[in-house]
């Protein structure tokens, strides 16, 4: 069963070691490319919530090529567990 968008995407950093907005949507876009709220602002939003609420944290900021801002966010382990406890572990 697919998880909701918002779980999806905190939930890709219990995989992952750290990640952007933009390395969220290249992964959920083949599952959630067809959701409204599928697109960079509100993953952005996501990812910052998830911050503030401390089941992320910044790691790093970038400009990329085209002079985009690119936030790194992760997840401690204490983050991961709380993570799973309440969404479980989806595999990717």
């Amino acid at each position: 069963m697919k998880l909701p968008l918002n779980y999806a995407i905190i939930n890709y950093f219990v995989h992952f070691d750290e990640g952007t907005a933009d390395d969220v949507m290249r992964k959920l876009s083949p599952d959630y490319s067809n959701y409204r709220s599928f697109c960079r602002s509100s993953i952005i939003e996501t990812l910052m919530t998830a911050r503030n609420n401390n089941l992320l944290e910044e790691v790093r900021y970038e400009l990329d090529e085209a002079g985009k801002l690119q936030i790194y966010y992760r997840a401690t382990p204490n983050q991961r567990h709380t993570i799973t406890s309440y969404i479980g572990c989806n595999s990717y």
